[in-house]
Formats: C-alpha cells, structure tokens, sequence
C-alpha cells in the first residue's frame, strides 16, 4: 500500500512540474511609446513600440487588438520585431493580422525565455477625427484598456500639419501624465501604469483646419440620431394602439374582470363549511399553492385520518425528522383528500401507509396534479370559478407570451443586421412590442378566476383570515380553545408558524392529539410543533473589465502567451 501511495505521488508530481514551471513567467512592459502623425488629410498615422521584459517562459506570441469602432478604417501596414520587418503569416517570426472589429495582430515567434524584445507597429487609420461647431476634436486612447502587464513608462506624441491649430489645451483621462504642446506638437508622459490602466487624450483644433467633413462614420451616426423621433412615435403609436385594442378586448370579453369593493370586518370563525385546502384556494383567487395542500394534510390530521410522530433517531445532517401514518380512509373524504392521500402514500413500491416527513417535498413535487386537478375541479363543481374568466386569462397569457417573443425575435434580428452598422432606433419597435406584452399578462392577472359567487365567498374568508393575523398581531383577543381548529386554516392561509408561536407565548404547551412526541423528546410538546410547523413549511415551500473612454477610438488590448 505504501509502495502505491508513493507511486502516486511521484506520478502527481511529475505531472504538476511543467504546469507549475508554466506559470512562474511573467512580463512587464518598460515602454510603451505611441507617435501619431496627423496627415494633411485628417488620417492618423500610429506607430507603436512596446518594450516587453519577459522573466520565465517559454513565450510564443504577443498581440494587440486594434478597435474600429469611430473610425471609418483602420490598416496595419507594418510589423516589427527588435527593429526587423515581420513578413504576414502565421508560422513562428511571421506578424498574423486577422478579424474587422477588432484587428487581431500577433507577433508570433519561437519559444524563448528570460529575454526582452521589442515590438512594433504601424497602422492608419481614417475617420478618427471628429468634427463638432467648435472645433475639430481627436479623441484617442493611446494604450490598451486590456494590459494584464505594468508600464513602466510612456511617452505619446502627436505631430499636426503647420496649417492646424489648438483652441484648448490637450486634455489626459485615465491616469497623471506631464503634457507639453508646442508648434505643431503635443507630447505626453506618464509613468508606472497598473494593469489595464490606460490614457485618453483629447485635442482641440480650429474647425476646419484638420477636416473640412465630418467622417463617414459620424455623418452615419447622425444620419441614425435624426430618424429617433419617427422611430419613437412609431412605437409610441404601436404601444398606445395595441393598449387601446387589448383595454376594449380585455372589458367586453364575458370574463368575471370585477372585484367586490365592500369591505368586510373581522369574522371570528370560520364562514362556510369548507375544508381548509379550498378556502385557501379560494382565499387566494382560485390559485393553488403548496399551503393548501398543508392545510389538507392538517385537517386530515386533526379527523384522525393519519397522524404525525416525531422519530426519536437523529441523524447528523438532520436535527428531527418526523413520519406521517396512515390511520383509515374514511369514504366521506374529499377528491383533493383522496389525492392528497395518494401523493402521500404511494412510492415505487405502491401503498405504504408510513412514509418521512423529509420525503413530504420530493412526494409533492412528483405527483402534484392528483391533489391539484380535483381540488379545482371542486371549485369549479361548487360554483365558485369562472370558465368564461380563466379561459380570457389564458388567452391574455398566450398572447403577452407571443408579443414577447416576438419582441425578442425583432430585437436578435436587429442585432445580426442592424446594430454593426450603427442602426438602432428601430429597437424602439421591439420595446414597444415587449411592452404590450407586459400590458396583456398584467391583463391576465387582474383577470379573476373567481365567479361573482366565488367573489363574494372571497371575501368573507377574507374577514375570517384578517381576524387570524389580527389575533397573531394582538390586536384582538381569542381564546385558547380555538387553537386546534383553527390550525389547518391557517396552515393554507400562510399563518400556521406565527399562529403557533403565539400560542406558545400564551402558555399552550400541549400538542394537539394527532401529534405524538417520544418520550424524552426535549422541550415541550407545542416546542417540539413549532419544529414540525417548520419542517412542513420546508418540505411544502417550493413552486411547480473597464471600457474604453467615452467617445474615444483607439483601445483594444494587448498581452502575450
């Protein structure tokens, strides 16, 4: 055994060697010099030289993105190494340029250590300058936003025809650099740069005196800016058409839109003869939800259908668990009684009449329409939904869906076609779109489920459940006999834990009789129900790097491996 272990260890440490000699290598930049020469017809010509010192290796490639973006183009013309000229390709001492937006350049080479190396670049780029009433304006971000490397120091130098002249003078963000300007010239330094720290730099000219134009790009952008207002009042227009269509649809469909405006007071007990699951669901406007079901399995608790025992193990992982058993199936039971059973009950191994409280969630989430289907159907039978009602929900609900779709559908489609080239305002179109969407499913949930008679019955077991959270919140007073019947109610309206913990603060310290607690099981009976209280609602609580500067071109990144 020892043999294999040590086996092992060496086979681990042979393997981890080359990725830890991998990683000790890193690279700093002692330099990185920029020099832009304005031409005569506006374009730049950039020059870039980055002075890498590489500690560790081995290093194959470095590179450098070179953004288009507020530019009308952007051309590599040479790469160097050490000062030597690379030819294009992709093979080692060869410069690779691939991709439009962003221009990928790689420096490839052979592998090397522990060496420094200097690497050039030259491009032009047309369109950079802007023109504005003012002035005609170059903002340019001199170095890379992406640099995993420092920069011990830059030096960036613009040259300008003699013709030109500053109105202002240079501006730098990102970073302190020194700035001198003179005739024709303006030079920044800067030292010690972190990481992905970059310059932007602003210049000023007299209007006119760089460009007589405005760059294709920026004559496109405000071509764009200028079609905003009929786009908006197209979908304006779409918006408040659709809303007008989906108000007169939604009011004269046959639907039970309306809600009973009378206020109800406290009512001390319960209103109607209705097992707990259904004056949940019908307190909650036809909804179901698991608290139903846990007023159910309460209420069949407290007729001694089955029982609820606290197991005296306990498991590490688990502080109590608790089992449900089966005591009889009386035949008066309910539908959504039945099914409730049948979810409890029935596993792999078909009926088992004891089963963990801990499995209560798994169970429920399996078979949920056999306690889900009947209990509506219940409703439904008495009268208290509306066919007509939540057959208009599901329309509305259908449609939102679709003009959500496809919203999202327009807005992907822009983007492949659109957004590359600048022509944006027709999202407003798919907004708007997106938006009746939301109008219709709002629609939908202000559409009752509820009959006029179920509205009505609402509204009572409304009162019946303010007088619940009154008595939790001490605002009324009630008697402790109404503990134990009232509790399943409460379990379906949301209540049970606080009701629980107030009547433990009121002295209650006997569980009710359907729930059985070893002996020797620490604390008191209604402590040890709080536990379970807890553990059901556990069990039932479940549903079915930076940018660049603003307005700037230039950027990109830069890095090696």
């Amino acid at each position: 055994m020892v043999r294999v272990t040590l086996l092992i260890v060496a086979v681990f440490c042979l393997l981890a060697t080359p990725a830890a000699a991998q990683s000790e290598r890193s690279y700093t930049a002692e330099r990185f010099d920029v020099t832009i020469a304005i031409q005569e017809d506006g374009s730049l010509l950039v020059t870039e030289t980055l002075a890498l010192d590489f500690q560790g290796g081995p290093f194959t490639y470095v590179f450098r993105h070179l953004p288009t973006a507020k530019t009308d183009s952007v051309t590599v013309l040479e790469g160097t190494l050490d000062d030597l000229r690379m030819p294009g390709g992709i093979e080692p001492g060869e410069l690779d340029v691939q991709g439009r937006d962003p221009i990928e350049v790689i420096w490839r080479f052979v592998p090397t250590r522990d060496t420094r190396a200097t690497f050039g670049l030259t491009y032009l780029v047309t369109g950079a300058v802007q023109q504005t009433a003012a002035a005609d304006v170059l903002t340019w971000q001199a170095l890379p936003e992406a640099h995993e490397y420092p920069i011990a120091a830059t030096t960036i130098t613009v040259t300008y025809p003699s013709g030109a002249g500053l109105v202002a003078a240079p501006r730098v963000e990102g970073g302190v650099a020194t700035i001198d300007h003179g005739a024709g010239q303006v030079r920044i330094t800067a030292h010690d740069l972190a990481p992905n720290q970059f310059l932007t730099l602003s210049l000023p000219f007299v209007p006119g005196s760089i460009i007589q134009e405005p760059p294709r790009w920026q004559t496109q952008q405000q071509r764009v800016l200028n079609t905003v207002p009929q786009w908006l009042g197209l979908s304006a227009l779409i918006f408040v058409a659709g809303s007008v269509l989906l108000l007169l649809w939604h009011t004269r469909a046959p639907a039970a839109t309306g809600r009973t405006r009378q206020r109800t007071g406290l009512i001390t007990a319960p209103p109607a003869d209705l097992p707990p699951a259904l004056a949940g669901a019908l307190l909650h406007g036809g909804r179901d939800t698991r608290s139903h079901a846990l007023g159910a399995l309460f209420d069949l608790a407290r007729r001694e259908v089955l029982c609820i025992a606290e197991l005296a193990e306990k498991k590490w992982y688990r502080a109590r668990d608790f089992e449900i058993r089966l005591l009889e199936q009386p035949a008066d039971l309910r539908p959504h009684e039945r099914g409730l059973l049948e979810v409890l009950f029935t596993g792999r191994e078909g009926w088992q009449p004891v089963v963990r409280l801990s499995d209560l969630r798994a169970r429920l989430d399996k078979g949920w329409k056999r306690f889900q289907e009947p209990l509506h159907t219940e409703l439904l039978l008495a009268g208290y939904l509306d066919p007509a009602g939540q057959q208009h929900r599901r329309r509305l609900q259908i449609l939102g869906t679709v003009l959500l779709l496809v919203g999202a559908v327009v807005f992907l489609l822009l983007a492949v076609t659109s957004f590359s080239a600048g022509v944006w305002p027709p999202v407003f179109v798919a907004l708007a779109l997106a938006a009746l969407g939301v109008v219709a499913f709002i629609l939908a949930a202000r559409t009752s489920r509820l009959s006029a008679t179920g509205r009505v019955a609402q509204q009572e077991w409304q009162g019946f459940f303010a007088y619940l959270r009154a008595v939790i919140k001490r605002k009324v007073e009630a008697p402790q006999a109404v503990f134990e019947p009232f509790l399943p109610y409460t379990a379906s309206f949301g209540l049970v834990e606080p009701w629980v913990k107030f009547f433990k603060q009121q002295g209650v310290t006997r569980a009710p009789a359907w729930f059985e607690v070893p002996a020797g099981s620490d604390g008191s009976e209604i402590a040890v129900l709080v536990a379970l209280i807890a553990a059901t609602q556990s069990a039932t609580d479940s549903g079915a790097a930076a940018g660049a500067g603003s307005g700037a071109a230039g950027g990109g990144a830069s890095g090696a491996g």
